[in-house]
């Protein structure tokens, strides 16, 4: 063989050893390629994986996914469901434009050997059912009012001056309204209006159980505290006052509550009553001294255990200051322009011979037990 000859195939024995070389380097980089591929899609479908079990758990309010009041809870530990690892990275909420509703951004990261993946949740949390104090006054069926006293509305979030023009009052469909030409409503009348009137029911279970016969302080200590009431509340004479301070009262009641003559219950400024009634409620005199004059603050539910009549009455230039939802009874306010009743009335029925000033404030009252099956958190964005 002669030497170009040689010199060809020396030539052609590199040229052969670089493209094995090549194309072994270009094997493994593509290789390496399909496996970083492989493991980000793999740390993709981790993270969505992931993303499901939580969203199912923050929607359905399971215990440790509720981020309600904090989202400094501590961020709960599941068991990973796919091979490789997840986890919330990232919790953070922003309120909404109304009570009760705000929204929850998560970021839940998944990993598969040395690839992550980040996806992003955002979820809507808001009150759907109607407010339950939307309205002055409020009937299923009649509605009665005149020919003494003026439906008005004021706002105790600013101030207790009347603001001359704002009070809503309505009937359901199957209701009807009589209102004397004497009586004065300052705001508009809704006909035929739809409204949820389902009766409440309570779980007293963990209530304490007494009794109230007069002239006893409640001291709630800034905490919220339940009392069963054994028996009726029956207040009327002089030294059978009753007062709650300093906290947040309820009290179920499977009786009546009756005041009248010198008796009367107070809510301090540092307090709030609120009421399951069973029974009947006949308010005479001074009836309950609300100091906070937030009415808000004293809240009557009448439930389903009965078909109750309340009867408010007050002495001269007295005041009842509180909301009633009472969807089973009949509501009959009277004493003329000298009595006044600042809050709300939902009721079946009702007929008013005094004045009534909507406290616009309760148009942010939300009610959690009654709102719970209405309230729902759904998906928004999820990237």
């Amino acid at each position: 063989m002669g030497r170009y000859s040689l010199i060809i195939v020396a030539t052609l024995f590199l040229l052969l050893t670089y493209f094995v070389i090549s194309m072994s380097n270009t094997g493994t980089a593509t290789i390496r390629r399909n496996i970083d591929s492989y493991e980000y899609n793999n740390a993709k479908n981790i993270a969505h994986s992931a993303a499901q079990f939580v969203i199912k758990n923050v929607i359905d309010r399971n215990s440790g996914w509720i981020f309600d009041d904090s989202v400094t809870n501590p961020i709960p530990n599941f068991t990973p469901l796919l091979e490789g690892n997840y986890k919330i990275s990232s919790i953070e909420k922003t309120s909404g434009v109304s009570p009760n509703e705000y929204f929850l951004h998560l970021i839940i990261t998944g990993k598969s050997q040395n690839k992550t993946y980040d996806t992003t949740v955002r979820l809507h949390r808001a009150l759907d059912a109607p407010n339950i104090f939307e309205y002055a006054a409020y009937t299923q069926s009649l509605l009665d009012i005149g020919p003494q006293g003026t439906i008005d509305s004021f706002n105790s979030d600013i101030s207790n001056e009347i603001l001359n023009g704002n009070a809503l009052i309505a009937y359901g469909p199957d209701g009807s309204i009589d209102y004397h030409n004497n009586s004065e409503i300052n705001g508009t009348i809704h006909h035929k209006v739809e409204k949820d009137m389902t009766p409440l029911t309570y779980d007293a279970s963990n209530a304490e159980i007494i009794s109230i016969s007069g002239g006893e302080t409640f001291d709630g200590e800034g905490e919220t505290v339940e009392y069963l009431i054994d028996g009726d509340i029956n207040i009327s004479g002089s030294g059978s006052e009753i007062e709650f301070v300093n906290g947040d009262f309820i009290l179920y009641v499977p009786g009546d509550i009756k005041i009248g003559g010198q008796g009367y219950i107070t809510i301090g400024d540092d307090a709030s009553v609120t009421i399951y009634l069973d029974g009947n409620l006949d308010l005479a005199g001074s009836g309950f001294v609300n100091t906070t004059n937030v009415a808000a603050n004293l809240v009557i539910f009448g439930t389903d255990n009965s078909e109750m009549t309340i009867d408010l009455q007050g002495s001269t230039n007295a005041e009842f200051v509180g909301a009633i939802y009472a969807p089973t009874s009949h509501v009959l306010i009277r004493g003329g322009s000298d009595f006044t009743v600042r809050g709300s009335i939902i009721s079946n029925s009702m007929v008013i011979r005094a004045n009534l000033y909507y406290d616009e404030s309760l148009a942010d009252f939300i009610y959690a037990e009654y709102g719970t099956s209405s309230t729902r958190l759904y998906v928004v964005s999820w990237e």
